[in-house]
């Protein structure tokens, strides 16, 4: 999700909260001008700081529900509760959406830690703010748990109290402003906000240092092997020995656009620019004709691209199955796609195909590795199609850890392995390989490959193979 598309929510969830705030004016004003003030003759007067703070705090609930609890559900009920998952999942991944969510989750809690101790006197101390804070969260995660409107996780109740806490910290420094510093201690209102920003800007500075990027096949909590029994079925190397290592190009804005055009061009159309959509790591892109859509990722220039025509009432083509190797890569080359001599063709029914690329040297001398998808019709007509193969360049060797080291690091449970899942009783390994999995910095990494058995499902584990 955009930052566009998160403030244009916010955007409407603080519309419904301005609503509310006119209903409930028009109640109190009912209630206290009517009621209160002619019928029961009260003399009470109103205090307006406290009706403008009531006014905010009821957007900001709105806002608050809207993005926690109103919004579409994940139609599941799951629990996390490894502290601190979802920053070893950003980290591995260094996504900016990941990153993004977890700054998010800490900023919606600052305005509760701020607006608490200005509405009330017992919120004025610490804990009750940050109780409080503690409270509300816990309370939506089991409303997210209990409607499957979201996953109740360990880390956003952490985050959401440090919000709370720097709200309750920027209250305290801007008291101390207001009373011109009468407290030293005022100052320390700034120190959550300063050690959370030190903190994920010391993250940076430690990804930027590194060689390489990070790997998603790298575990963000270590499994419980205490109970599971392990066998092994095939012979580990236990000698070290060295790995290539490759990076893919990484396209700016500029080489994106004209890599879109080309695609567009070989189609006898071209980009409409009106329409063009960027998010993180992919553009999203609109023929001017309407009929072609196309998402062209920036790490590797790899694309998926769509035919709406399909959909139209008059279209007659039908999938063909069967068709020939010759034929499927004649129809490529149409639409300016050279599919590698080394590919193996596999028929997926119903019109679809896959060319399977194993790593080999391109036209061009560049190490090529990835696949070819597509649905393919009688007409010779291409309906959708995913262009993933990927081209690299040799950085050199590197040492790697041996067979034998990887598969100790499956036995300690230092491996990835989704939290939902059940837990492993066995866990068989039947074959091991070098394989390659693109890391954050478009790197292209070594990795160790095992063909498993976990409770009797069939299943791969992969270790990084490159030796820290």
């Amino acid at each position: 999700m955009r930052l566009t598309d998160i403030f244009e929510m916010g955007k409407g969830y603080l519309m419904l909260g301005g609503c509310l705030v006119l209903l409930a004016a028009f109640g109190f004003g009912v209630g206290y001008g009517l009621i209160y003030r002619k019928l029961l003759k009260g003399t009470a007067r109103l205090n307006k700081k406290r009706l403008f703070l009531g006014a905010v705090c009821i957007c900001y609930l709105a806002v608050l529900l809207g993005a926690t609890v109103l919004r579409q559900g994940i139609g599941m009920r799951a629990v996390c509760l490894y502290p601190f998952y979802s920053y070893k999942e950003a980290w591995h991944s260094f996504s900016g959406v990941e990153w993004r969510n977890l700054i998010l989750n800490i900023l919606l809690f600052v305005p509760l830690g701020f607006l608490l101790p200005c509405w009330g006197r017992y919120f004025k101390k610490l804990y009750w703010t940050v109780g409080a804070g503690l409270l509300v969260t816990l309370a939506i995660e089991f409303i997210q748990l209990a409607t499957g409107r979201g996953i109740f996780e360990i880390d956003d109740i952490i985050n959401n109290t440090l919000g709370t806490l720097i709200g309750y910290g920027l209250f305290v420094f801007g008291r101390g402003i207001r009373l011109r510093f009468r407290k030293k201690t005022a100052w320390l209102g700034l120190l959550p906000a300063l050690l959370t920003l030190a903190a994920y800007f010391a993250g940076y500075l430690i990804y930027e240092r590194q060689a390489y990027g990070n790997l998603v096949c790298e575990p963000n909590y270590t499994v419980n092997m205490k109970r599971a029994e392990l066998t092994v079925k095939c012979d580990l190397e236990g000698e070290e020995k060295k790995g290539e290592v490759y990076q893919a190009s990484v396209a700016d804005s500029q080489e994106l656009e004209r890599r879109a055009q080309e695609i567009l061009a070989a189609l006898g159309t071209q980009p409409d620019e009106s329409r063009t959509i960027e998010y993180d790591d992919v553009t999203v892109y609109y023929s001017e004709d309407e009929r072609y859509n196309l998402w062209l990722y920036k790490r590797g220039l790899t694309y998926s691209l769509t035919d709406f025509s399909v959909f139209d009432d008059d279209f007659q083509a039908v999938e063909k199955e069967n068709a020939t190797e010759k034929e499927l890569r004649e129809a490529l080359l149409e639409i300016g796609i050279t599919v590698p001599k080394e590919a193996v063709l596999e028929e997926n029914g119903e019109g679809r195909y896959s060319f399977a690329v194993p790593m080999c040297k391109g036209d061009n001398g560049m190490l090529l590795d990835g696949s070819i998808r597509l649905t393919y019709y009688e007409d010779g007509f291409i309906s959708d199609l995913g262009y993933e193969v990927m081209e690299f360049e040799d950085c050199g060797e590197e040492a790697l850890i041996s067979q034998q080291e990887a598969y100790e690091k499956i036995a300690a449970g230092k491996f990835s392995y989704s939290y939902s899942a059940d837990r492993i009783d066995t866990l068989l390994v039947k074959a091991v390989s070098l394989g390659y999995e693109l890391d954050s910095k478009g790197f292209y990494q070594p990795v160790y490959s095992f063909a498993c058995e976990i409770n009797g499902e069939d299943a791969v584990v992969w270790i990084p193979a490159l030796m820290q």
